[in-house]
């Protein structure tokens, strides 16, 4: 099925006539090439990524690489920035730099591109691997609709039109707009040969874009650098703090040792889960290959139970590892936790193997890791936590941290993994269902529901969900500071899904835990900020007002209180 056609008829004229010469002489190309190749579109996408993708990149250099995430992506993926992961790493990009970004129009861009009804991203990432079936040949209407794609795209980079683009040469400074010849200017002396700047037509924003951006004189083109081959670039990058410390985290990482404490000190302790530890011993008895799955509501305990997991298993029989996934992190790269794993399953061994991490030898080394374990004697509890996080590969491998649980294993290595409600149990032998709390553990909620005692056990749930956040909710870090993460936002508004009793009394629960948690937050705020606890008690007093119930045609619109504390408790940092 064909795209609709673009609304913006004149997309052609505007692109020859104002956007960068490159993207512009490129398009050209593509329209005038009667021998057309389906690698001549994908090439065309791979330089329309790498523009949009290095001005948001120097945009984000710019305002000192804050994000340790978005900084471990790029440091993993720079060796190797296939279009896949350009688009991943700018898609997370553009989101951190929102509004505060030099060119703030990367956000309408970022919409568009990834999550319009035309669904761009989509049928790009389809394109790439249809084209990897080389034995089938293009069909026109393919590749009608592969040229309708690269029009959709350049409708969501129409913004460049507002802007101009000027490169420094041996002979000068050069606007660099269309198809046309290039202008030279007596602006912007101060760049070097090289150099290219962006600014808006009344130029009062401007913006150089190099190193990431370069004019390559010789050959009149651009060249797109990044930190692994240029210097200069490098340099700009590791000069700030964050950048450097990410650098050596993801050394741990990518070796196999990577640093989990700040996972495990930021999991809250919780009450003891009714049923749990028996229904655990019961499937740890049981003969045969163990892999047991534990599901539950956003902020119930998931994470504090593998971090905690010694409580429910008998430690003198088994050694756990542990291993924590999370949303868009490079920790779900299969790559990076086989590493991990066979590193940990092999520090068992007596002795144990020499390690080799090159080719074959690697391979080798894991079959003859597993084989030595199976004969060891001794067991392992792999623990994963948050797994539905490794459902889909990474950009540039094929197989997902999901698939990779399906795999053989000896009977000595069992697998507890937790997830959201609504994982997929396929490769599991066993799913816990976990209960955050019982109603004798919370006395007051007795009368929160009056004389309707059938949703105890429901507003239990939502209230050990609720408090599991909070502490999650004052360690997460935001986007922007000090704005609410967005993890915290959907998995709270999820949970809040989840348990759709009587309204009025799922507001009773929530005011009735924002009163019980004060003197904890008052607490958690002076430990996170050095505040005195009067002043403390001052900014919780503050956000009184986000702790309400607003209504809206007669629908209640919850506001997120426990992000609210997390977003206070930042602004004082």
């Amino acid at each position: 099925m064909l795209l609709k056609k673009s609304a913006g008829g004149d997309l052609q004229t505007r692109v020859l006539s104002s956007f960068p010469s490159p993207l512009a002489t490129g398009y050209k190309k593509l329209k005038e090439n009667r021998n057309l190749k389906i690698q001549d579109i994908l090439d065309y996408f791979d330089l329309i990524s790498g523009f949009a993708g290095n001005i948001a990149l120097a945009d984000y250099v710019q305002q000192g690489v804050p994000s340790e995430k978005i900084n471990l992506k790029l440091t993993a993926y720079i060796r190797a920035m296939s279009m896949d992961r350009w688009l991943e790493v700018l898609k997370q990009l553009i989101q951190f730099l929102g509004k505060k970004a030099v060119i703030p129009e990367l956000g309408e861009f970022r919409k568009n591109f990834y999550y319009s009804e035309h669904e761009i991203f989509e049928k790009i990432q389809k394109l790439k691997i249809r084209s990897t079936l080389t034995e089938i040949p293009f069909d026109k209407d393919e590749m009608e609709e592969a040229t309708e794609l690269v029009d959709f795209t350049l409708e969501c980079l129409d913004f460049l039109c507002n802007y101009q683009f000027f490169c420094c040469t041996e002979k000068g400074v050069f606007l660099i707009k269309g198809t046309g010849e290039k202008k030279k200017t007596s602006e912007f002396s101060f760049l070097k040969p090289g150099e290219i700047i962006m600014t808006s037509l009344d130029k009062k924003k401007k913006f150089v874009v190099s190193p990431f951006i370069t004019y390559l004189e010789p050959t009149d083109s651009i060249r797109f650098t990044n930190f692994n081959t240029d210097r200069e670039t490098y340099q700009m990058f590791m000069k700030n703090p964050t950048a450097v410390k990410s650098v050596k985290e993801f050394q741990n990482i990518s070796g196999g040792s990577p640093d989990f404490s700040s996972y495990e000190s930021q999991a809250p302790e919780h009450p003891s889960f009714a049923g749990f530890k028996e229904e655990l011993e019961e499937e740890l008895t049981r003969q045969g290959s163990k892999r047991i799955l534990v599901t539950g509501p956003p902020g119930c305990g998931k994470t504090m139970l593998i971090t905690r997991l010694e409580k429910f298993v008998n430690p003198a029989k088994y050694t756990i590892i542990r291993y924590y996934l999370e949303e868009d992190h490079i920790l779900a790269s299969t790559g990076f936790f086989t590493r991990f794993f066979y590193k940990k399953l092999n520090s068992l061994l007596e002795p144990p193997l020499p390690i080799d991490m090159k080719g074959t030898g690697w391979q080798k080394f894991k079959k003859q890791v597993l084989t030595d374990f199976a004969k060891s004697g001794k067991n392992v509890i792999l623990a994963i936590d948050s797994a539905d996080c490794g459902i889909k590969p990474v950009p540039g491998e094929k197989v997902a941290i999901c698939d990779y649980l399906k795999m053989s294993l000896p009977s000595n290595i069992v697998i507890i993994a937790t997830a959201r409600s609504g994982f997929c149990t396929n490769c599991f032998t066993k799913t816990i269902r976990l209960k955050p709390c019982s109603t004798g553990e919370i006395p007051s909620l007795a009368g929160v529901l009056d004389a309707d005692k059938s949703k105890l056990d429901a507003v239990g749930n939502l209230y050990g969900g609720l408090r599991g956040f909070i502490n999650k909710a004052l360690t997460a870090a935001g986007p922007r500071h000090p704005e609410i993460p967005e993890i915290i936002k959907t998995g709270f508004s999820d949970l809040l899904n989840e348990y759709k009793f009587h309204l009025p009394a799922r507001e009773k629960v929530i005011r009735m835990l924002a009163a019980e948690q004060k003197p904890v937050l008052v607490k958690t705020i002076c430990e996170k900020t050095g505040l005195p606890v009067s002043a403390a008690a001052s900014v919780l007093s503050r956000i009184q007002p986000i702790l309400s119930i607003k209504w809206q045609n007669e629908d209640p619109c919850f506001e997120l209180f426990i992000p609210a504390f997390a977003q206070y408790v930042r602004s004082l940092k």
